[in-house]
């Protein structure tokens, strides 16, 4: 298992408004609203604490309805399972950025900010998905320096991918060493976490390839998706 500490939270507001679902065409914000989305971005990285795990895991076989681990856990989702397939193993993470940030935005809903606490609550979720993009590079890395391809992320509870297999995320992972706990529902604690099964091996659908975004038929509308296209814009025009 690797724990992870070390992260750079690049926030823009550019990225908030982008997630927020604003057309990107749109006119620019008022000087005031912008001045309130810097004030929650500097929020963000004050209370944020950032951190990571994950372990790899071998693949034993590949059935109709589930990809067996060799240490008897199976992944049920069917987008795992078609799209995984090949995988020799599979790299299981979990991130979060603690509770900090999400008591500030409770605090301001309480007292009657609302907007400050919707831009709070915006810019936690922006800077847990930054966690993620760097824990997926890291782990994309990884995989290079075995000589192998790594998969693009999928997220238990997002499109395809059922809650069910959080649970084995975190009968896998000693979630309590990064302060993450599951509900009986399958919801994460604290809410700004994000788990990630990639696949470790080759002839597998990479992020170049392919996104759990493309599975969703929600994705023309999504911000999320928006975002991850503005990522990978941002991402290509670096060094």
């Amino acid at each position: 298992m690797e724990l992870l500490r070390s992260f750079t939270l690049n926030l823009t507001v550019e990225q908030m408004l982008v997630q927020q679902g604003r057309n990107r065409s749109a006119g620019p914000a008022s000087a005031e609203m912008m001045r309130l989305y810097q004030e929650a971005i500097a929020k963000a990285k004050e209370l944020a604490e950032p951190v990571a795990l994950y372990e790899v895991f071998d693949v034993q076989a590949v059935q109709d309805d589930a990809l067996l681990l060799a240490n008897g856990y199976a992944l049920r989702s069917r987008l795992v399972v078609t799209q995984l397939a090949r995988a020799a193993q599979v790299a299981v993470a979990l991130c979060t950025i603690g509770p900090r940030l999400e008591a500030e935005a409770s605090r301001a809903f309480a007292a009657g900010q609302g907007v400050m606490g919707f831009l709070y609550d915006s810019a936690g979720s922006l800077a847990v998905s930054h966690v993620a993009r760097t824990v997926v590079q890291h782990i994309q890395e990884m995989a290079a320096r075995r000589g192998q391809q790594a998969s693009f992320p999928i997220s238990p509870g997002s499109a395809d991918c059922t809650l069910e297999d959080q649970k084995v995320v975190f009968d896998l992972l000693p979630a309590e060493r990064i302060g993450v706990r599951l509900t009986d529902t399958f919801l994460m604690v604290p809410l700004k976490s994000v788990s990630l099964l990639i696949g470790l091996g080759h002839g597998l659908p990479t992020a170049h390839d392919l996104a759990q975004c493309h599975f969703c038929a929600r994705r023309d509308k999504c911000p999320h998706y928006h975002l991850r296209t503005m990522h990978e814009f941002e991402q290509s025009h670096e060094g």
